[in-house]
């Protein structure tokens, strides 16, 4: 259950900073022209913070890795003789 939540978050984080980056931009687009100080504030730290960003996202992605079932291996195909060995066909018998 705890690898679900840590794999749908790890699906949906990258693109909901996407989109709050895209928000800040629009932000700063229109505050530009009213106050210039503010948009470019709001421009270096959105650049500090996507740092942290990134970080989390290592992070979350090495939950996923560490909290992900362990992968069971294929099953081995027995090979089964038909007409008792008389004719050189086999089966694949799984």
């Amino acid at each position: 259950m705890l690898y679900r939540i840590v794999h749908w978050i790890n699906e949906v984080y990258p693109l909901a900073v996407f989109f709050l980056y895209i928000g800040l931009f629009l932000i700063a687009f229109a505050v530009a022209f009213l106050i210039p100080a503010v948009a470019i504030l709001l421009l270096i730290f959105s650049i500090l913070f996507l740092v942290p960003f990134v970080f989390l996202n290592k992070i979350l992605q090495w939950c996923e890795r560490v909290l992900a079932p362990e992968p069971t291996p294929p099953p081995i195909a027995a090979v089964v003789e038909v007409d008792g060995g008389a004719s050189t066909d086999a089966t694949m018998v799984e």
